[in-house]
């Protein structure tokens, strides 16, 4: 298996600004931009030939929820973090999101910074 110099995070936000902001924080935080998605139907297309460490999710994208990309994810055993303007508490929220990490809108950098290094800590490596 090829050695990754930096674990790869895998964006889904449906504003391009937050995106943009996230996209910073990853990278300073010395990690990867795998991709960067504004719906679920680009992410899962770039999911089926991509390998994540970890993903970072919002629950509404502009082609509806990340329901099926969470699943997706969690079927592959990539941990993701959930970064929303809902509560975790909110009504109407799949049980897919209530395992993860949760972070409500909006975040700051450290906030966002320390949760994905708990999940990268967190993850089995196989290399």
């Amino acid at each position: 298996m090829a050695f990754r110099a930096s674990p790869t995070v895998l964006i889904a936000e449906d504003n391009r600004l937050i995106a943009l902001y996230h996209e910073d924080v990853v990278t300073d935080a010395g990690l990867s931009v795998g991709g960067s998605f504004l719906s679920s139907e680009s992410a899962e297309e770039w999911l089926s030939v991509h390998n994540p460490d970890v993903a970072i999710l919002d629950i509404m994208l502009q082609d509806g929820n990340s329901v099926e990309l969470a699943k997706k994810l969690c079927g592959r055993e990539i941990p993701f973090l959930v970064v929303s303007g809902y509560s975790a508490e909110s009504e109407d929220i799949d049980e897919i999101f209530k395992s993860a990490p949760w972070l409500e809108k909006p975040v700051t950098s450290t906030a966002l910074e320390s949760a994905l290094r708990s999940l990268i800590a967190s993850e089995p490596r196989v290399y």
